[in-house]
């Protein structure tokens, strides 16, 4: 089944059963939301698959409001990371 993320990339997904599908395939031009297992690109950072295995409810919600819930969620954990020398680190592979 193609799917139209919200970065605006069509990518092809998995369904992980006939019911699922029927599900999905109700909801047809609708914002859904989908849990599954997804596999990435190390290098690039780009979606390479996935396996839709649930329908979860889809609420639309402000970017800032988003990153803050995962400040909060994070605590102090990343205080003593520096961003641009940890992702600096990882492109340097």
């Amino acid at each position: 089944m193609r799917f139209l993320l919200l970065s605006g990339v069509r990518h092809t997904v998995n369904i992980k059963g006939k019911e699922l599908a029927k599900e999905i395939a109700e909801r047809l031009h609708k914002m859904i939301g989908v849990e599954g297992e997804a596999t990435w690109d190390i290098d690039t950072w780009k979606l390479s698959a996935f396996t839709a295995e649930s329908l979860v409810e889809y609420k639309e919600h402000d970017p800032v409001e988003a990153f803050e819930a995962l400040s909060a969620a994070a605590g102090d954990f990343w205080n003593d990371v520096d961003p641009d020398a940890y992702v600096s680190e990882l492109r340097s592979d």
